[in-house]
């Protein structure tokens, strides 16, 4: 359906387009095609109707009336190639074609009608209207005769049926082809008639809006052919007009605007805004950047940031900036420049009060016909009894109010009198303010402030008192006059002035006043003097108001002696450096200069700093002046005393006493930091010591100055939790360190910082990186399974559990509990005997204790004498029946829950209740000695009294070899040298195998001890470290078991003396298969010799386990118990 007209229509639209002359079809509210430019085309070529279904999408701005009986009169068109003869609005086209035109069809039940609405926003007034479309031909239904559709057009109408409408031949379509009923192809030459007409004579202002439409004509017989429009275009012509300012919001003077608030406007016709078309203004927010969108009519204002409380903001909009897009220029600019102001929202609403008042509260000296006013912080409506006025002397006052909303002045219908003290009371209910931001709405309270009037008439000022008095003697020589005036004046500079017989004149410095003045002269007077000191009247005038009198009336001269020259003590009068000087270089020489000439005797005196101790040093100069020469410089960043003795310094006049200064003199300075310092840990979170950290806490660090974190810069290990990895932000002032994993419960962690691998990044250096390491620890909080209450486990592996019976006699029992409990000794401790009760039942065969607090019946009470606790196993040894094994009977053990034994965290055990553990012994059917601790299938025996070391004489027993499982014995007697028998143990050779110990200063070869017999022996290890068969392999996953001498036959210190010394983060360093595994100590126990699990607790990681024995008897020759030092790896180099 595209004719030649068509074509050159398409081709003007495309230059249009590219010319920026015509818009995008753009629909209002209303639905309404703009018009936006004169001689600008609108085209609808109505391709986007439905060409399958039935539909009533239009194109925008186009509308379709049905009216009539039939069903089909439904407000929607259906598609048609021509085939339908029922009366109906149709699109029009080939099967399954996209190219559609509109038309319909009347008969006897429908009336239809299409057309559209136009609005003009040209900018000008539209005077003719060029129309131009298709007519096409889809179905002829009677031949012969000419059908028709009537274009009309409407200025005033609102809809397809309103209005009052005018036809148009020229541009009325007729059917073409008459001939051959029934459907026809409507893009076909023969069927198609191209039309086009110019409607002059219009008068359509902008903003206007016309309609147009097309009616059917009714063939006389009610057989309408089917007819179409396609292509259709309008060009509005007509006389330009400049652009306006239609609308804007928020509107001129509007107030109360949101802070959010965004900027519409409106403009009569299509414009383009070139850059600073637009400026916006606030008084508090300032200038603000916007952001424009919308166009072409109407465009949204955003401004970047929002409005604050109390804006006042304005908006210009600049002519020179906004051009209308049609191409009739000129008028091509804004017709003008637009202002507009507003205000945003005022700060939320307070309540209003007074923030002025006048006369100000407790003002004196208030004229006696003054008005007062009152200010307000916002505007208000009083009543008319809204103040109260009352005066000392003249009573109760009306007034005369005036002015509001904000300030209100009261003008007393009477005057007040002198010196009376006024009350003016503002009633807080009677006071309201205007806005609508209700509560508050009146004054928090009354409002009260007072005032007192003029004084009587005024009389001259005069001089009240003088000191020192007239023809006073014997005055300081730098004494300070005062000089009292009855009443406040002002001093001019030229009085007062004073002068001597000794021919000196004095300059005086007045202070004070202004009704008692201080004049101190320019220097000390001189002794053995006349003075005179004169008061000019002229230049003393009073500071009230009530004049005249203004000045005094008579000049004052006041006459004095100075006192008799005396002899002073010397004393120090200058000092450099100044005392609590800083930043003093530390090459200073140090200079003293006294009141009067000296004679020195050494030593002065003393000089001693913070860090480089005390210093001589060489005094020179002259009689009051001195030089102090330290023997050597200052130390940087130290505080340092200089010390003069009064016993050495004597002056040299003949009027004596005083010779020597009244006191030792001292002064104190700090010398300057160094260039640079090396850079150190201002802040840590958590910080040092910290508890209750949580599990998942993040660190932080804050340096100094900005510092480079090298790898391996931070070591951070935890008791329970080991060695952590992390990783950090931020930097590289504070940093933030995050974990791998999160800490365990109740551990207890230390960060060390290590100085090696932190360096400024000044470029200042040296120092460059910190002088030393910083450690640092910290607790994390407990578990929530910490605060589950201990319990005694009745374990049948313990010895004696509940219900048992032993058949060997025992003289300990051992108490296992399910958790870490108090063990320090105290009240609520576990190796607390007062915390046990062992009874033996007597004849009744029942026990009848069941508390521990008494021993009821016949029950027997058995001694409990003292506690050992395995802090590792939970366990307590209990000693009992003073060493001697129990004899066959039935016993009860409470274990004391009622007052009580505790956890490491204060709960009680079982809650608070007893625990009972009830056994038998009985030992008829066995052989052995009760009393021999021997192993039996009964009972557990006491390993805590073997001793391991023969006598020191001995030369044939193995000190070293057990029939018990202890962990070895590696200390021999203390104080002679033992002989040993030969080597019965084949040692393993390791090869190149060595462990260094830094800390105690070790170096030395690794050998292999096996086990044999259930022990390894050590005896033969001389200076050597053994490697304990059967636990891990050195440097791999494990623990890793190495034992040496403490103490060895020779009588001296072992390899492992001082063993026990070693501290966290300690290198403990295996040298092996060419590479050198590095351990960091984390633990460092004390524990009896037959915690063997303790020595070889399994490790999931690598770790080192070193042992050596400890707690030697010099009674017994033995060693009590063994120190166990746990590092785990940390590198492989």
């Amino acid at each position: 359906m595209k004719s030649a007209v068509h074509r050159v229509f398409i081709g003007l639209v495309s230059v249009c387009l590219a010319s920026g002359l015509l818009d995008p079809l753009i629909a209002k509210a209303d639905n309404n095609i703009i018009l936006s430019a004169l001689g600008a085309p609108y085209f609808q070529d109505f391709n986007t109707l439905s060409s399958s279904t039935e539909s009533d999408t239009l194109p925008p701005g186009w509308v379709l009336s049905e009216t009539g009986t039939s069903n089909n009169a439904n407000g929607k068109y259906r598609t048609s190639t021509g085939t339908s003869s029922a009366g109906d609005i149709y699109s029009f086209g080939l099967a399954d074609s996209t190219d559609r035109a509109l038309g319909g069809i009347q008969d006897s039940s429908l009336v239809p009608l299409f057309g559209a609405s136009f609005t003009n926003h040209t900018g000008g007034i539209i005077q003719s209207l060029t129309i131009k479309y298709t007519g096409e031909e889809w179905r002829l239904s009677r031949g012969g005769r000419a059908d028709k559709i009537v274009f009309e057009l409407s200025t005033d109408a609102t809809s397809l049926n309103t209005g009052t409408w005018k036809g148009y031949d020229d541009l009325t379509f007729f059917t073409p082809n008459q001939i051959i009923e029934g459907a026809k192809n409507g893009t076909a030459t023969a069927n198609r008639t191209d039309k086009q007409y110019t409607i002059s004579g219009m008068t359509i202002a902008p903003g206007g809006t016309f309609w147009i439409r097309w009616r059917d004509h009714n063939d006389a017989l009610g057989k309408n052919d089917g007819l179409a429009v396609d292509d259709f275009s309008i060009i509005p012509n007509g006389i330009d007009r400049a652009p306006s300012l239609i609308t804007i919001y928020p509107a001129d003077k509007a107030f109360n605007v949101a802070l959010d608030t965004n900027i519409s406007i409106a403009f009569s016709e299509p414009v383009n805004l070139a850059d600073g078309w637009l400026e916006l203004s606030c008084s508090i927010s300032n200038q603000h950047a916007v952001s424009v969108s919308g166009g072409l009519l109407d465009f949204g204002v955003n401004p970047n940031v929002d409005f604050v409380y109390g804006d006042i903001c304005t908006i210009t909009i600049l002519a020179a900036k906004v051009t209308d897009q049609d191409s009739a220029d000129p008028p091509d600019t804004l017709d003008k420049d637009y202002s507009f102001s507003f205000s945003a929202l005022p700060l939320p609403d307070d309540a209003p009060i007074i923030t002025n008042i006048s006369p100000a509260n407790n003002e004196a000296a208030v004229l006696l016909d003054s008005a007062l006013s009152v200010h307000f912080s916002e505007p208000v409506s009083v009543t008319s009894d809204w103040f109260t006025l009352g005066c000392s002397s003249s009573g109760t006052h009306s007034a005369v109010v005036a002015g509001g909303p904000s300030t209100y002045v009261l003008t007393p219908t009477t005057p007040f009198q002198y010196d009376e003290s006024c009350t003016l009371t503002v009633a807080a209910a009677t006071v309201h303010d205007l806005d609508v931001d209700d509560p508050p709405d009146i004054m928090p309270s009354d409002f009260t402030t007072t005032f007192s009037t003029l004084s009587t008439p005024d009389t001259a000022p005069f001089l009240q008192s003088i000191i020192p008095a007239n023809d006073a003697g014997s005055i300081h020589v730098n004494q300070t006059f005062e000089l009292t005036f009855n009443e406040p004046v002002a001093i001019d500079s030229r009085t007062p002035t004073l002068s001597c017989t000794s021919g000196d004149n004095f300059s005086l410095t007045v202070s004070g006043g202004p009704t008692v003045f201080q004049a101190k002269p320019d220097r000390n007077l001189n002794f053995d003097d006349s003075c005179s000191m004169t008061i000019a009247a002229q230049y003393i005038t009073d500071i009230d108001l009530k004049d005249p009198p203004d000045a005094m009336f008579l000049d004052q001269t006041i006459n004095f002696t100075t006192a008799e020259n005396p002899d002073a003590a010397p004393m120090v009068t200058q000092m450099v450096p100044a005392d609590g000087a800083t930043n003093i270089a530390i090459d200073s020489n140090l200079t003293i200069t006294f009141s009067e000439d000296i004679l020195v005797t050494n030593p002065l005196g003393e000089l001693i700093c913070s860090a480089s101790g005390e210093h001589a040093f060489v005094t020179t100069g002259n009689a009051q002046t001195l030089t102090i020469n330290p023997d050597v410089d200052f130390a940087n960043n130290e505080s340092c005393s200089l010390t003069i003795f009064t016993s050495q310094i004597r002056d040299l006049d003949i009027k004596d006493p005083p010779d020597k200064m009244a006191e030792n003199f001292s002064l104190t300075f700090s010398t300057a930091p160094p260039t640079d310092q090396p850079p150190t840990v201002e802040e840590i979170i958590p910080a040092n010591e910290a508890a209750d950290v949580p599990v998942d806490k993040l660190l932080s660090i804050t340096f100094s100055e900005p510092v480079f974190l090298m790898l391996g810069w931070l070591n951070l290990s935890c008791e329970k939790g080991g060695i952590f990895s992390y990783h950090i932000d931020y930097g590289p002032v504070q940093y933030s360190i995050s974990t791998d994993k999160d800490f365990e419960y109740f551990d207890t962690c230390t960060a060390t910082l290590k100085a090696d691998k932190i360096y400024d990044l000044d470029i200042d250096d040296p120092p460059d990186f910190m002088d030393k390491d910083y450690t640092y620890t910290f607790s994390t909080t407990q578990s929530p399974d910490e605060f589950s209450a201990p319990t005694v486990v009745n374990d049948e592996n313990i010895t004696p559990h509940d219900n048992q019976i032993l058949h060997e006699s025992i003289g300990h029992l051992t108490v296992q509990f399910s958790k870490d409990v108090l063990h320090d000794g105290t009240q609520d401790a576990a190796d607390n005997p007062q915390n046990y009760r062992l009874f033996e039942w007597g004849t009744n065969h029942s026990f009848d204790s069941s508390t521990c607090e008494n021993t009821a019946g016949d029950d027997k009470l058995v001694s409990i004498e003292n506690i050992q606790y395995d802090s590792v196993l939970f366990k307590a040894e209990l000693e009992i029946n003073y060493g001697v094994n129990l004899p066959d009977g039935t016993y009860q053990l409470i274990v004391c829950g009622a007052h009580t034994i505790r956890d490491l965290y204060g709960t009680p055990l079982n809650d608070g209740a007893n625990s009972i553990i009830t056994f038998s012994i009985s030992t008829d059917d066995v052989t052995d000695d009760p009393t021999s601790g021997g192993d039996s299938s009964g009972g557990g025996s006491d390993p805590g009294n073997n001793g391991n070391l023969t006598p020191a004489t001995s030369t044939t027993l193995n000190p070293f070899a057990s029939g018990l499982p202890l962990i070895p014995v590696t200390g021999f007697r203390q104080g002679v040298i033992t002989l040993v028998e030969l080597q019965e143990t084949a040692y393993t050779d390791l090869g190149e195998e060595w462990l260094e110990v830094p800390a105690l200063k070790l170096e030395t070869s690794i050998t292999g001890v096996p086990k044999e017999n259930g022990y390894w022996n050590v005896t033969w290890l001389g200076s050597q470290v053994g490697w304990l068969v059967g636990s891990a392999q050195m440097g791999a996953q494990g623990n890793s078991v190495l034992t040496a001498h403490v103490w060895d036959a020779l009588n001296k210190p072992g390899p492992f003396y001082g063993l026990e010394k070693l501290k966290f983060g300690d290198q403990v360093i295996l040298h092996a298969w060419e590479q050198a595994y590095v351990y960091e100590v984390r633990e460092v126990l004390s524990v009896e010799p037959e915690n063997v699990k303790a020595m070889m607790k399994h490790q999931e990681k690598a770790w080192l386990t070193l042992v050596t024995c400890q707690g030697y008897d010099e009674d017994s020759g033995e060693y009590e118990r063994r120190v166990l030092v746990r590092a785990v790896l940390m590198e492989v180099r």
